[in-house]
């Protein structure tokens, strides 16, 4: 119905590790010209959230309250309805960038961080990630890195997972392939309705993208 209206499709993007938030995008989507602006939500962004009664950075909402209370809050910040939504879980996410052949990114530097019970390796240069390595990318931290490069090397990785899906769509976006991706997303819709989504989104040029993100002043509040 959006599609024959000739809508802007607005769907919101949430990966997620159980309850933890490992990145939310606000997409932008008109069909007829098949351009899109992309604009991410960083966890810490901070605010009064009625759902939770305090101020609080907005991952402490969907932590405390699930998706659902987390979709309004990331409504009422952004001032515009979103009426479509995919969640996936970050194990989800990195067996669907395997179906793509894996994800693009480029690293400077090589990567070699040791916690406290796990290690974390990636070579440098402009490499495909397969899903492993993409939980990896997506979960080191450097002592040298801030909240702004974290959220930088995000936004990379869902470009990379928007030219990857571009450059299968032919592959990925029918009936009988689509039958696997499915249960790996919980979509807002029934399957065939999600598939219409997904096979729109799958028309978007990643390279063309220049993601946006909420912006404000770093405050430290309560000790975060």
């Amino acid at each position: 119905d959006e599609l024959k209206k000739d809508q802007l499709l607005k769907t919101l993007i949430v990966v997620h590790d159980e309850s933890e938030i490992v990145l939310t995008d606000v997409l932008f989507y008109y069909p007829l010209s098949r351009r899109a602006a992309l604009m991410s939500v960083p966890g810490y962004t901070g605010a009064i959230f009625s759902s939770l009664n305090r101020v609080a950075k907005i991952d402490r909402v969907f932590s405390e309250k699930g998706l659902d209370t987390y979709h309004q809050e990331i409504e009422k910040m952004i001032g515009t309805q979103i009426p479509f939504v995919m969640s996936i879980s970050l194990e989800n996410f990195s067996i669907l960038s395997d179906y793509l052949g894996g994800l693009k990114v480029f690293i400077p530097n090589p990567i070699d961080v040791q916690t406290a019970d796990k290690r974390y390796l990636l070579p440098s240069g402009s490499i495909t990630l397969d899903g492993d390595k993409l939980k990896t990318y997506l979960e080191y931290q450097l002592e040298t890195e801030n909240e702004n490069d974290i959220m930088q090397r995000k936004q990379n990785v869902f470009l990379a997972f928007l030219i990857a899906l571009n450059n299968k769509r032919e592959e990925i976006c029918n009936q009988k392939v689509f039958k696997t991706i499915y249960p790996l997303i919980d979509f807002s819709l029934d399957r065939e309705d999600s598939l219409y989504l997904f096979n729109e989104i799958s028309f978007i040029d990643g390279e063309r993208l220049s993601p946006q993100t909420i912006t404000g002043n770093i405050r430290v509040v309560d000790g975060e």
